[in-house]
């Protein structure tokens, strides 16, 4: 099964999630807000601005640690349009584990249904 992965968090799809979302997440420098979809399967966007993280290849590696926290965990994640915001540097380690934090609330929020 091949998933959705976008970065236009301000897309039409993704303003409503942005104004009423019904998970939210924050920790540290990493927010995770989520609004359920009407689709059978989970999507993300993330959104990794130039203020927080100034170097292009470390915007880069941080998305792809995005885009792969959420590659191994999609399929036990409920049907919602996800962001995921990364507002500062932070090193990967720490990154990966917050994410792994927030989308395992996710998975508990979907069991908890």
């Amino acid at each position: 099964m091949s998933f959705n992965l976008t970065k236009a968090s301000l897309s039409p799809d993704y303003s409503n999630t942005l104004k009423d979302s019904d998970f939210n997440y924050r920790q540290a420098a990493v927010s995770i807000r989520g609004k359920y979809n009407r689709l059978e399967y989970p999507r993300i966007g993330y959104s990794i601005p130039k203020r927080g993280t100034k170097l292009a290849f470390r915007r880069n590696r941080l998305k792809r640690l995005v885009k792969e926290a959420f590659r191994l965990n999609a399929h036990r994640l409920p049907k919602m349009d996800l962001i995921v915001s990364v507002q500062s540097e932070s090193q990967d380690e720490v990154l990966s584990a917050t994410l792994d934090a927030g989308f395992s609330k996710l998975i508990q929020l979907k069991h908890d249904k």
